[in-house]
């Protein structure tokens, strides 16, 4: 959402020229499905990024027990999903702060810190050890880039999970037919075995 806050911004201008009009729309794509089903009935007749985040500002400004209580249950009940990506997780938790920032309930830095780090699968356990041992403590910005980096690298990193009979396999095709096998039990000294003629 961060690439989309200029334009949603009420503080802010808005938006004129084709491209970031453009933009806008993609904006409320975003929100559409950031926001729980539950809660889409205020933007279901708007079509303008902007004026979704308008709506849902309007509709959760309100400081009452229940807003407060419903937002940070989904704040603390996020987790990361490997399996549809680091950044749709981090949109999630974010657009969650901005809303509670809107009634005056934001999260100290820490604590979406610590809960972009706790949330993580699993699989990130190596980059959420080396975040939480950084000093001085990384920002926001630089966790969240930090995290898809190493979503990136993991993406293009080569799977190693073949069976081990198959690598053993290919590394035998690469040796030469006849391998003298010394003093194996149950086999004469100096005895040919053909591998790959299949005379074995």
């Amino acid at each position: 959402m961060e690439e989309f806050w200029e334009l949603i911004d009420p503080a802010e201008a808005s938006p004129t020229s084709a491209a970031n009009l453009k933009r806008d729309k993609k904006a409320y794509m975003h929100i559409w499905f950031l926001v729980e089903p539950n809660c889409r009935d205020v933007i279901i007749e708007v079509k303008s990024g902007r004026e979704a985040w308008a709506a849902l500002q309007a509709e959760h400004e309100k400081d009452t027990l229940s807003t407060r209580m419903n937002l940070r249950q989904r704040f603390y009940a996020l987790s990361h999903d490997p399996a549809t990506g680091i950044m749709p997780f981090v949109n999630k938790v974010l657009a969650i702060v901005q809303q509670l920032e809107s009634i005056e309930r934001k999260p100290q830095n820490d604590k979406i810190m610590d809960k972009l780090l706790i949330s993580l699968h699993s699989s990130f356990a190596t980059i959420r050890t080396n975040l939480s041992l950084c000093t001085p403590e990384p920002s926001i910005k630089e966790i969240t880039t930090a995290l898809k980096e190493f979503e990136d690298n993991e993406t293009l990193r080569p799977s190693f999970s073949a069976p081990i009979d198959s690598v053993i396999k290919k590394n035998l095709c690469c040796m030469p037919k006849r391998v003298v096998i010394m003093g194996a039990e149950g086999v004469g000294l100096n005895q040919s075995l053909m591998i790959l003629t299949g005379e074995i």
